[in-house]
């Protein structure tokens, strides 16, 4: 039976179970997985904090070694069943697996020449990571790992930001960018429409746009509207927002396309 066990979670397909062990209040546990019925597993990583199974259940990723006062680790991957750990970045702090399981994408700092926090991107079973952007302040992927995206190149304490994407598997040197200066952004299901919003520097409301990934068209909904808004209704054919100044406040509908 496993002792000193602060987290544990299954894989999406029930079949594995992976569980620190062996922690301590003062040190954090090994990771170690095995089969969903809780029989004894292997150990593939020291000291980790979190971990999450890629959708498809054929890998497990987690940041190990991790240093709770920088809140980072080194970003590691193994593939199940009996595959061998690959650490595939340093300093991490976040990461996330795309819908499809074939990329784990990843936030890591970077201390030379200078300090900045770069997005990576790891396809599960290649022998390294690649460099996305550098400078990234929050990213994803689009449905069917289409796209990695993400905000880079703030201005006004992340406010207003470029809305970038990469196409995948990566054929591009440079990640094309879809909208600048935006501060938040939603996909639609499929992925074909971004919500998002833009901060406004004469008040504390944000004016709420959609952008058509296809056609690159882009059309304001809406100015002076309270955050967040949402797709709504089938196919997220409508946007839903709140608008609270003016001479008609209320709760507003408009159709979710440019």
């Amino acid at each position: 039976m496993a002792t000193g066990t602060k987290a544990f979670g299954f894989s999406p397909d029930s079949r594995w179970l992976a569980r620190t062990e062996n922690g301590k209040p003062e040190q954090l546990g090994d990771l170690f997985v095995g089969p969903a019925n809780g029989s004894a597993g292997r150990k593939v990583g020291e000291r980790v904090e979190e971990f999450a199974f890629a959708p498809d259940s054929q890998a497990l990723g987690f940041l190990e070694r991790y240093d709770p006062s920088a809140r980072a680790g080194l970003m590691s991957v193994v593939q199940l069943p009996d595959g061998t750990t690959k650490q595939v970045g340093s300093r991490v702090p976040n990461f996330t697996w795309g819908s499809e399981g074939k990329y784990v994408a990843f936030l890591s700092r970077f201390l030379k020449p200078i300090y900045s926090v770069d997005l990576m991107i790891y396809p599960v079973g290649a022998e390294a990571a690649e460099k996305v952007h550098p400078g990234v302040f929050g990213y994803g992927f689009t449905p069917g790992d289409r796209e990695v995206v993400f905000r880079t190149n703030c201005i006004r304490e992340g406010r207003a930001c470029d809305f970038k994407a990469l196409a995948l598997p990566k054929t591009q040197p440079e990640p094309a960018t879809w909208l600048q200066g935006i501060f938040s952004y939603k996909l639609s299901t499929d992925g074909q429409r971004v919500l998002v919003s833009y901060a406004r520097m004469d008040s504390d409301t944000y004016d709420v746009a959609v952008y058509d990934v296809k056609t690159q068209a882009r059309k304001t909904l809406e100015q002076r509207v309270q955050i967040p808004a949402y797709f709504a209704g089938e196919g997220d054919s409508r946007v839903v927002f709140l608008v609270q100044q003016g001479s008609a406040p209320g709760v507003y509908v408009a159709p979710a396309q440019p």
